[in-house]
């Protein structure tokens, strides 16, 4: 007796999130016209296995692009460390130049990726601080994010439906 009172709950509450597809606008979604909270939203990903990672993501994203002091603090962190790890770039270069193959070939190689890992951190950082200088960039990330949910959402809804 609850295996097709269940199956029916199921089929009932499919019919009301398939009849349209889930659309996205401004850090809002929407369905029938209707919006729907961000918690309809987290149980529809849930439900379906898609998109909850990026959900999370783009909920992060915008949490810390509304709120200065987040977003100020990454930026100083960003524009002190780039020097910094540009001069670690060059040190760990020196380093690795001047061991030779002779001398020392594994501290060589863990010299050598250390350099490029510095390097990789120091051309980051600015791209960092280019994307959290101001609000309206910061939420471009999070509004990527929250596309690619309502894509992923439509995609399983329709899915299923079929």
């Amino acid at each position: 007796m609850r295996l097709p009172l269940a199956i029916i709950a199921l089929l009932i509450t499919l019919s009301v999130y398939s009849q349209d597809s889930i659309e996205y606008d401004n850090l809002s979604f929407s369905c029938n016209g209707e919006e729907l909270q961000m918690e309809e939203i987290e149980k529809l990903t849930k439900r379906y296995k898609v998109g909850v990672c990026h959900l999370k993501n783009a909920q992060k994203r915008v949490n810390t692009c509304e709120t200065n002091w987040k977003r100020n603090i990454i930026l100083g962190v960003s524009i002190i460390s780039t020097p910094v790890m540009a001069a670690c770039t060059g040190l760990f270069g020196l380093l690795t130049w001047a061991l030779g193959p002779e001398d020392y070939p594994g501290l060589i190689v863990y010299s050598g990726l250390t350099t490029i890992a510095s390097a990789a951190v120091t051309i980051s950082l600015p791209i960092l601080v280019y994307h959290y200088s101001s609000k309206d960039r910061c939420l471009i990330r999070a509004d990527k994010q929250y596309r690619i949910v309502a894509k992923k959402l439509n995609r399983a809804i329709n899915a299923v439906n079929q």
